[in-house]
């Protein structure tokens, strides 16, 4: 590595009672800047903010993030998110309904973090150590404006500490620089757990094969792998995922995408609005969990939407970066014809795909203004009426 190892802490060096003061431990320290270990600062920094009878009675742990991963709200207990979809239930509101509006409009990020000394796995080498994946997931509710990176120094608090129920991040510090250690093919392939990039040289437990027998990895770190038959996807975005404060969704909620792309809809429905066009938008940013299990029970030969769902490592809406228009009568026929609904959503910077007239997205493709698209060979997306 270019920067000395050893000004990095090393999570697998981390003594028990370091991070939280529940025992001795043993650190040698001295008064001396020059003398002082790395650890033995670390521990000094983190001890104001909880100390040992703070634990005893507010059951807060300091803790170092190891990684993160985009869930529904509702598979990390968040019981916000089913008292509000609750509420908006009625008389004419199907339970059904409200459930998947919570699996796919409630994701959020939610983040590994590994406290010593109440985690019985061993510590992470690297950001790609497959223990992660075995660590409970914990909730950030101030997520806005900047996730958490790898090394973060958090507290954690419990909703109940004997069962370790709903953890919450309820402050966050600076990020530690931490050594990195390389995870070897032979113990990646003992936890079955996949590479974060790469590619992948093994498979794992809940991996699975589509009809066409192509490889449908477990999570979206294993898309680089070259059994999906997808090629990477070109013009990805770098940004963050953020949800819209004024772009509604069909679901009762709001688009959400990578900021950039979520502007760009921001434009194209303000500018619909002052003509007095109300924009319907169904689908945003799927989570690549719901897309996979969307593909695999609906998209799949003789299943509901046969054809018409992408391989989970291939569509944008995974990516953030594409929406799927409401197909009522009166959008299907402008944006058939190239009306105001198509020219906002052009200008605005989005375009759309050839074979699906109400899905648009950034960096999939690119076309000319008023270019016309023929009827796709299922026919679910007539040819443009466009003339001219």
């Amino acid at each position: 590595m270019a920067t000395d190892p050893g000004s990095k802490l090393s999570l697998n060096k981390l003594k028990q009672g370091t991070l939280n003061d529940v025992g001795d431990s043993s650190v040698d320290g001295s008064g001396d800047v020059r003398r002082t270990s790395n650890i033995e600062w670390l521990r000094r920094a983190t001890h104001h903010t909880v100390t040992k009878g703070a634990l005893e009675k507010i059951n807060q742990y300091d803790g170092i993030v190891v990684g993160s991963k985009e869930v529904p709200s509702i598979i990390l207990g968040n019981k916000e998110s089913w008292l509000e979809s609750y509420a908006k239930m009625n008389l004419f509101s199907r339970v059904a309904d409200v459930f998947k509006n919570m699996l796919t409009d409630g994701n959020e990020t939610a983040y590994y973090v590994f406290i010593p000394e109440i985690e019985p796995r061993p510590a992470p080498r690297s950001p790609t150590d497959p223990v992660i994946q075995t660590y409970q997931l914990i909730r950030h509710p101030e997520q806005d404006p900047k996730q958490l990176s790898y090394g973060q120094l958090v507290t954690v608090t419990f909703e109940n500490f004997k069962t370790l129920n709903n953890p919450i991040i309820i402050r966050v510090g600076k990020v530690i620089d931490l050594a990195e250690e390389e995870v070897g093919a032979a113990d990646a392939h003992a936890s079955g757990a996949p590479y974060p990039s790469g590619g992948r040289n093994f498979s794992s437990a809940d991996d699975q094969l589509d009809s066409r027998g192509r490889l449908v990895p477990a999570e979206a770190d294993g898309c680089s792998d070259s059994r999906t038959g997808m090629a990477a996807p070109q013009g990805v975005l770098n940004e963050q995922i953020v949800k819209s404060a004024i772009v509604p969704n069909a679901y009762g909620g709001y688009i959400r995408g990578k900021e950039s792309f979520v502007r760009k809809v921001e434009t194209a429905y303000l500018s619909l609005q002052r003509q007095g066009i109300e924009l319907i938008i169904g689908d945003s940013y799927r989570s690549y969990q719901v897309q996979k299990n969307a593909y695999m029970t609906k998209g799949q030969p003789g299943q509901s939407k046969a054809g018409d769902i992408a391989h989970p490592c291939k569509g944008y809406h995974t990516q953030g970066q594409a929406i799927d228009l409401a197909q009522n009568t009166a959008q299907k026929a402008d944006l058939l014809a190239h009306g105001p609904i198509y020219q906002a959503l052009y200008a605005a910077g989005l375009r759309r795909i050839s074979n699906e007239f109400w899905h648009w997205s950034v960096g999939e493709t690119d076309h000319d203004r008023d270019n016309v698209f023929a009827r796709n060979r299922s026919g679910s997306s007539p040819a443009d009426t466009f003339t001219g």
